[in-house]
């Protein structure tokens, strides 16, 4: 009984000795985790943000708008369709002409008539823009020229106001107006809507037949109007959808006179899945420089040194061990 007794401290004073060392280990090691904390959201905010909030220029993406058009035949010399069909954006960038501050990414686009499989419309675009902003900037790197305003995103940070978005047909910035804030592929979106008026975007000559003034060629006026619905993620100003219902027409002698095209365009379920999945990304990386570490790390660090002071605080002496009387010796 006795040795049972003396065996049982000598076993309680190494665990307790062996506990207390496990125990510091650990303090030093939640204190030296705040420690880091502290220091490390300033730096996250201050240095990683303003480099993970600029636009890659390493783009190569392809989406695809599905919808219906309605396409004067040169061939019929009348208006088809509707019809089916189909736009092919490609977008790849310019590394070499591209810099830290500026994206270089050119847009070419192809659409076809899915009956016949046959191209109705082609569109290339060379773009040069701000890669935190999104707008246009100069930069002599082969850009198409005379581009103003917001081209392919919006700024990092995208508030819900009106902003001035190009359009590539009629080559000129229009007031893309905050309509909603919605949820695409799971993402929560803002709305913009852009409007084009009635705008003459060049002269077309037409034969005298389709404008009842004789014969041989006539030159017409080309108009173009468009609405634009841009699903824009707001942190990273990405646009995850769009889609577009535009018209062209022309005029002679300031009356209408042919239809050219409608077309009612909107990017397909996969394209937009793709592109919400590259976004998603970006979203967890700014969110975690911006606000997790920044913001919730000083208040976690704060009582992880509190904890790993504690740990390292001695602990009170243990009462000494009382020896056992002769006649507990022999109880």
């Amino acid at each position: 009984m006795v040795l049972a007794r003396r065996f049982g401290i000598g076993i309680d004073e190494e665990g307790c000795s062996g506990g207390e060392n496990v125990r510091r280990i650990f303090g030093y090691v939640i204190f030296a985790v705040g420690c880091l904390l502290i220091f490390l959201g300033p730096l996250l905010y201050l240095y990683t943000k303003p480099r993970v909030e600029k636009a890659p220029i390493d783009v190569y993406d392809r989406t695809v708008s599905t919808g219906s058009a309605k396409v004067f035949s040169g061939q019929l010399l009348r208006l088809v369709g509707p019809f089916p069909a189909e736009n092919i954006s490609i977008a790849k960038s310019n590394r070499s002409a591209s810099s830290e501050d500026v994206a270089v990414i050119s847009i070419f686009n192809r659409a076809r008539n899915l009956q016949t499989s046959k191209d109705f419309n082609y569109d290339y675009t060379i773009y040069s823009m701000d890669r935190t902003t999104g707008e246009e900037v100069r930069c002599s790197c082969g850009e198409t020229p005379g581009i103003r305003g917001l081209t392919l995103k919006f700024p990092f940070g995208t508030k819900p106001r009106t902003y001035s978005f190009y359009d590539s047909t009629a080559r000129k910035p229009f007031p893309a107006r905050y309509v909603r804030t919605d949820t695409v592929e799971g993402l929560t979106v803002y709305l913009f809507r852009s409007d084009v008026p009635a705008t003459k975007i060049g002269t077309l000559d037409l034969p005298g037949a389709l404008l009842g003034a004789g014969k041989g060629l006539f030159p017409t006026d080309r108009w173009y109007s468009a609405t634009t619905s841009l699903w824009v993620e707001p942190i990273t100003g990405a646009v995850v959808k769009a889609g577009q219902i535009s018209g062209q027409w022309t005029t002679y002698q300031g009356k209408y006179a042919v239809t050219l095209a409608q077309t009612n365009f909107v990017n397909d379920r996969p394209s937009v899945a793709h592109t919400a999945e590259q976004i998603r990304t970006k979203v967890y990386q700014l969110r975690l420089v911006e606000l997790w570490v920044p913001f919730f790390g000083p208040i976690l660090a704060v009582i992880l040194i509190v904890l790993g002071l504690i740990l390292l605080r001695p602990l009170r002496p243990s009462r000494p061990s009382v020896e056992p009387t002769p006649a507990e010796a022999f109880a």
